[in-house]
């Protein structure tokens, strides 16, 4: 992570303004309150985070906030959010590896159950059933992230029935950055999912979806495209019938039937 994102973590996550602002001994504390630190950092925060949570900033800076009340974040799909939040408090120190794999598995299941559309209170499926159903409905996931989820599920449990860590710091790392990365995708996929028309030529077009594609040609093709699309895509994982995330580079274009990444007649996504 950058500097200017490490110093933010330092102020925000293990509430660095609160104990500045606590120090000062000015009359004018108040006023330098509203007048520098809020203005400062309100326009920090919105300029680099697209969830800032900047009217919280003042109850944050006064200590009137929990630790985690106020975490700005770049993700805004819920479950992605909530993942960078855990990543960042682990990151900078305020929770230790296994406090961060129980806290990963707990939003991992609960990722998982949202996307299979599971009834709270109902008995949920066992763990790997319910990490395949999930997969199965198509949530832009390749196998790596699977076995990342396995990871953490498996070291809680055995960190839970045995007593003792299975995972080293290192490799707690690597699934940690993994699944972090995964929910940036992810943060993509999901409204990538939404958009149903693109402009080329200033036409707008009904953007063609995985396993739907059209050959001018007749469709005479040196490989089995059908075959092909029975597997997610090899670029954005999406499932036949999703659409591709966008600058897939397997995305057709609705127009000239060639590839839509790159193609230099298209304006904008709508």
């Amino acid at each position: 992570m950058g500097r200017l994102d490490a110093l933010l973590q330092e102020l925000i996550l293990n509430r660095g303004l609160y104990y500045y602002f606590l120090a000062i001994r000015s009359r004018e504390k108040a006023k330098l309150l509203n007048g520098a630190i809020l203005p400062i950092f309100r326009v920090l925060v919105e300029s680099y985070f697209p969830l800032p949570y900047s009217r919280f900033l003042r109850r944050h800076v006064l200590g009137k906030l929990s630790q985690a009340s106020f975490v700005p974040g770049e993700l805004t799909e819920p479950s992605a959010h909530e993942y960078e939040l855990l990543f960042r408090r682990w990151d900078i120190g305020i929770i230790d590896d296994w406090n961060f794999v129980k806290d990963a598995d707990s939003l991992l299941t609960s990722f998982l159950l949202g996307q299979v559309g599971h009834t709270p209170g109902t008995k949920s499926p066992r763990f790997p059933a319910l990490l395949g159903q999930a997969y199965s409905r198509g949530i832009g996931m390749e196998r790596e992230t699977r076995k990342r989820i396995e990871k953490i599920h498996e070291a809680r449990a055995g960190g839970l029935h045995r007593l003792q860590r299975s995972l080293s710091h290192d490799q707690v790392r690597e699934v940690a950055n993994g699944l972090y990365n995964y929910f940036q995708y992810f943060n993509d996929f999901c409204p990538s999912q939404l958009v149903k028309t693109v402009h080329v030529h200033r036409k707008v077009y009904r953007r063609v979806r995985y396993g739907e594609e059209k050959w001018p040609w007749g469709g005479k093709l040196d490989f089995d495209w059908n075959e092909i699309t029975t597997r997610p895509c090899h670029d954005c994982f999406a499932l036949r019938g999703q659409f591709h995330c966008e600058g897939c580079d397997v995305e057709q274009c609705p127009k000239c039937f060639g590839q839509l990444l790159g193609h230099g007649s298209v304006d904008i996504w709508d």
